[in-house]
């Protein structure tokens, strides 16, 4: 291998095959319809068939009809009685209307509709009347009909459990069965912020349906009077005991009562204590005040006495509030005034000043005189104030005195008054409540009515055929959906698209080979030059040119992962195309196992490649010219025991670098990759290798697996092509910009 290396091309580095992206496309719609519309059989027929199992189900189901009765729950009632402790009504709610709903669809009640209705003598409800009503033979679509049979299988039926039972157990039995049923059927809701309750009863039959819902509603009225009635006798009864023993307490407190009075002597508790509680606090107030007076007149009489003691008559005058002294101390003034007017004429011993100075005189003893009396009076009223208050300090000590004597008396005879008040109260309460307990055992009334009465439905509320056809016609759909992506997905092995081909393999997409409807590959070539498989060639070709910037690729190695992949015909046609065109190309079919390139020519089995490197004959020797065409072309030439020893030897290394020589284009049909190890001796000696993979067949995994071993041989890949490519199939998983469908060409058009 290393002999080899010296003919193998310098890699260009711009053109090494591209890694797989891996990259997320997003949601490709076109090709979801596409690839729908590819298996739009298995679509409509998942879809039929689910469809037609979903009818039968539809149409399999027993109808059923539902009655609605509504009711006031909380209904405001007449207050004909006051019964508030024994027999409040309910208020409204939404915790009671919760409450009362609970009680609607209650065992106990839905037990009084069964035996009201008699129920059990319905085969619906009593299936011993009708054990034969689910022998219909469309059981047996009905997936419950397995899963319950497979049920009762491992675990019983529960019919064994009713063996060696009672008469009255199993009609105790069959009851329960019959509520249970009653409360399936029953559904009771309230609408949002009211006090209104639907009961909703459906079954097979309009007219059960409906008797079942008014009786339901019946019976709800009926045991809301009978609650309250038995709460009313309850209540009477034990209002009647309760009053007796009352009776006696109140006549016993009252007894001892009246006995106490009689014994004190104290009428009442209140009287003689409030008496001298007034007397106390009057002569408390007057001793208070006298007090006062008291003190008051003793202490002006002090300050009289020390002004006397102190100035005399002159100092207690100023200060006394009388009109005499005021009188007289002006009456002095005057004459002091007069005597100093007269001494400015007359001297002392005159008659008139004498008579001035005795009537001045005369004055002031009157003031001495009229002091002395003010003060005997002052000194009297204070003795008089002090004497009343010593007074008034024993009465209210001898008032206390009786008050502490009566304390005890008074206060356990307002402890009896108490009691026995108390002890009455209680009674004449109890007494109002059995009179009003008592009186309502007639007058009962329910909380709650019947705002409307069911009636026989017309028409059933199950199905909803309509609804059900939607819903299973959309699943159907779903499900054939479903269906064709597993199967796209399980067939879809392959590659569909040329930027598929691109993202999974990492490289160039060069075309696509489309299919020739007569099979006659190389006539179409020939004969149509402008035909879409003839410009689907052009495109390889165009490809393998522009993946070379430098130098123009010559040898080129046609290669495919296995078998059937098209890839002699790609490279006959190819090679015809450009010797066609005036090229000098020389084709090489290098499978020594299994060639076929001189049958799909016309050429002759032998002389081939066999030939030229074992007997190193000349390339003119060997070569077949193709005349339509002006190829030259160079069969396998027979089977050899080693075909990898030949293709790897140094003489193919010279035979391929003497033909780069002598002709435009050497191009080399190889075998399967996958398969046999030739197409890997031979990738490095090409300039350029291109891998062919059939559309929409050979797995990916395959392919990606050759083109990872081709380039860990050295290959160069030019890129990759689609060959057997059907028209109809390109529509249908849609092309980009890589199709080579471009239009008609004319009369060459190939659809």
């Amino acid at each position: 291998m290393d002999q080899r290396t010296p003919y193998a091309p310098a890699r260009d580095w711009a053109f090494e095959p591209q890694q797989p992206t891996g990259r997320d496309r997003g949601l490709d719609i076109f090709g979801v319809f596409a690839s729908l519309w590819r298996r739009k059989t298995v679509v409509l027929a998942v879809a039929a068939i689910l469809f037609t199992i979903s009818l039968i189900y539809i149409f399999q189901l027993v109808p059923r009809y539902e009655a609605v009765a509504t009711l006031r729950v909380g209904a405001p009632r007449a207050n004909i009685v006051d019964m508030e402790a024994v027999l409040q009504s309910q208020g409204q709610g939404q915790g009671l209307v919760v409450t009362e709903i609970g009680v609607i669809t209650s065992r106990q009640l839905m037990g009084r509709v069964v035996d009201k209705l008699k129920l059990l003598e319905n085969p619906y409800f009593n299936p011993e009347l009708a054990p034969d009503a689910n022998r219909s033979a469309w059981r047996f679509i009905n997936p419950l009909f397995y899963v319950r049979g497979a049920w009762n299988g491992l675990f019983g039926s529960g019919e064994e459990a009713g063996q060696g039972l009672t008469e009255a157990e199993k009609q105790a039995r069959l009851r329960s069965r019959a509520v249970s049923r009653v409360i399936e059927m029953t559904k009771a809701t309230n609408q949002v912020m009211s006090s209104i309750v639907e009961v909703r009863v459906d079954s097979p039959d309009p007219a059960t349906s409906a008797k079942i819902a008014n009786a339901i509603a019946d019976e709800y009225l009926v045991s809301q009077f009978e609650a309250k009635f038995s709460a009313a006798e309850r209540a009477s009864a034990w209002l009647n005991d309760r009053l007796g023993t009352l009776r006696t307490e109140v006549e016993a407190a009252e007894r001892a009562l009246e006995q106490f009075r009689a014994k004190s002597g104290i009428m009442s508790s209140g009287s003689d204590s409030t008496l001298l509680s007034q007397q106390a606090s009057e002569v408390n107030a007057q001793m208070i005040m006298a007090k006062t007076d008291a003190a008051t007149a003793n202490a002006r009489l002090s300050r009289i006495e020390q002004l006397y003691k102190s100035g005399g008559t002159e100092a207690v005058a100023k200060i006394l509030d009388s009109e005499a002294i005021a009188r007289l101390r002006a009456q002095e003034s005057e004459l002091q005034r007069q005597m100093a007017d007269q001494s400015q004429e007359f001297g002392e011993r005159h008659p008139k000043m004498v008579s001035l100075k005795a009537q001045i005189a005369d004055t002031q003893v009157q003031i001495k005189t009229e002091v002395e009396k003010i003060m005997a009076n002052l000194r009297n009223e204070a003795a008089v104030a002090q004497t009343r208050y010593s007074t008034l300090v024993g009465s209210l000590s001898s008032l206390q005195g009786q008050a502490g004597a009566n304390s005890n008396d008074a206060a356990q005879l307002r402890m009896l008054e108490r009691e026995a008040a108390a002890k009455r109260t209680l009674f004449d309460t109890f007494l109002k409540r059995f009179q009003e307990t008592s009186a309502a055992e007639d007058l009962q009334q329910a909380d709650a009515d019947i705002i409307s009465r069911a009636e026989p439905p017309l028409r059933p509320s199950f199905p909803p055929i309509k609804q059900y056809l939607l819903i299973f016609g959309l699943l159907s759909l779903g499900g054939g959906v479903g269906a064709a992506v597993f199967v796209d997905r399980i067939l879809d092995r392959g590659f569909r698209r040329l930027d598929q081909l691109e993202e999974l393999t990492g490289l160039h997409a060069l075309s696509s080979i489309p299919v020739v409807k007569d099979g006659d590959l190389i006539r179409t070539v020939l004969e149509k030059p402008n035909s879409t498989f003839a410009e689907a060639l052009r495109n390889l070709h165009t490809g393998i040119k522009l993946s070379g910037v430098d130098d123009d690729p010559k040898v080129i190695l046609m290669v495919s992962a296995v078998p059937g992949e098209g890839k002699t015909a790609v490279s006959s046609c190819m090679a015809v195309m450009l010797a066609k065109s005036g090229h000098k190309v020389l084709l090489v079919d290098s499978d020594l196992r299994r060639g076929r390139t001189h049958e799909r020519l016309g050429l002759l089995p032998e002389p081939g490649l066999v030939t030229l490197l074992l007997e190193h004959k000349p390339i003119a020797e060997v070569a077949q010219r193709h005349a339509p065409s002006g190829l030259d072309v160079i069969v396998g030439g027979g089977a050899v025991r080693s075909p990898q020893d030949l293709l790897g030897s140094r003489s193919m290394l010279d035979f391929l670098a003497h033909a780069r020589t002598l002709y435009d284009y050497v191009i080399i049909d190889t075998p399967p990759s996958s398969i046999v190890s030739e197409a890997r001796l031979l990738a490095a000696a090409g300039d350029r290798v291109v891998m062919i993979t059939h559309w929409n067949r050979t797995p990916r995994s395959i392919v990606t697996a050759a083109i990872r071993q081709l380039n860990e041989a050295g290959a160069q890949f030019a890129g990759a092509v689609l060959s057997q490519v059907g028209a109809r199939g390109a529509l249908i998983y849609g092309y980009d910009s890589y199709s080579p469908y471009y239009g008609k060409y004319g009369e060459y058009y190939q659809d």
